[in-house]
């Protein structure tokens, strides 16, 4: 099957028609395999949203440092997010990547701590501590500790509204009560220890985001909070472009 890649002259993504002299756009097609139903499902699920506007998609984009950063592949998002008028997206996975030194920190949000944190990585896991798929793990022992994920101008927050915020944390993590700076807003609540995760559904979005971890009067004095990573999301039917990067 080929395609050509095309886009009418009202967007200007992934470039617009004949700007650069150098580009043989012609040649600018893709081939795929006949008959290969996951990409058909995506050519349609892409038609889908681009006519109608009433069904959404997700790209998950793994890679290295060069994706963590995420500069290149921010690019990659807002042309996704581009594909149709008034179209949103969401953030994806954040993780609290200002623990840990050296690190290619993500473009378009923020990451802060307080508390006594170390952090590991799947490239050098020198204590056999559970890592995900984010590559990255923070944890504490401390009696309180605080994350917080803030959004500057780059990122374009009106563009990644989220109302919901899942917190990927230790299967066994029940030693530590989690608070948030807009718990005010929340409408829903649900935490599965047998997958590692609290949900947390908001009655309207906001520009940032402070996790309060609280060592309850039950815990043991060996036990630590496991964060993994957030996952932030909206209800709507968005183009999301989802980068998920290990720095080595």
């Amino acid at each position: 099957r080929k395609h050509s890649v095309f886009y009418p002259k009202s967007l200007s993504f992934p470039y617009p028609e004949r700007k650069y002299d150098f580009v043989n756009y012609d040649s600018s097609v893709l081939y795929t395999p006949a008959g290969n139903p996951n990409l058909e499902t995506f050519f349609n699920k892409l038609d889908h949203f681009y006519f109608d506007g009433d069904d959404g998609f997700t790209v998950l984009h793994l890679g290295d440092s060069h994706i963590q950063a995420g500069v290149v592949s921010w690019c990659l998002r807002r042309h996704f997010e581009s594909l149709c008028h008034d179209s949103h997206g969401d953030f994806g996975l954040l993780a609290p990547l200002s623990i840990a030194p050296k690190n290619n920190h993500p473009y378009y949000y923020v990451s802060r701590n307080s508390g006594n944190w170390k952090f590991e990585r799947i490239i050098k896991n020198e204590t056999g501590t559970q890592i995900g798929l984010s590559g990255f793990v923070a944890f504490t022992k401390d009696s309180l500790a605080n994350l917080t994920f803030a959004f500057p101008k780059r990122s374009m927050k009106e563009k990644h509204e989220f109302t919901k915020v899942k917190l990927l944390h230790g299967v066994s993590d029940t030693c530590y009560d989690i608070f948030t700076n807009v718990d005010s807003l929340m409408v829903d609540c649900t935490t599965d220890f047998t997958e590692g995760y609290t949900e947390m559904v908001y009655s309207h979005s906001f520009d940032s985001l402070v996790f309060k971890f609280v060592r309850n009067v039950d815990s043991r004095a060996s036990a630590e909070m496991h964060v993994h990573g957030v996952l932030v999301e909206d209800s709507l039917p968005n183009v999301n472009f989802i980068t998920i990067g290990t720095n080595g």
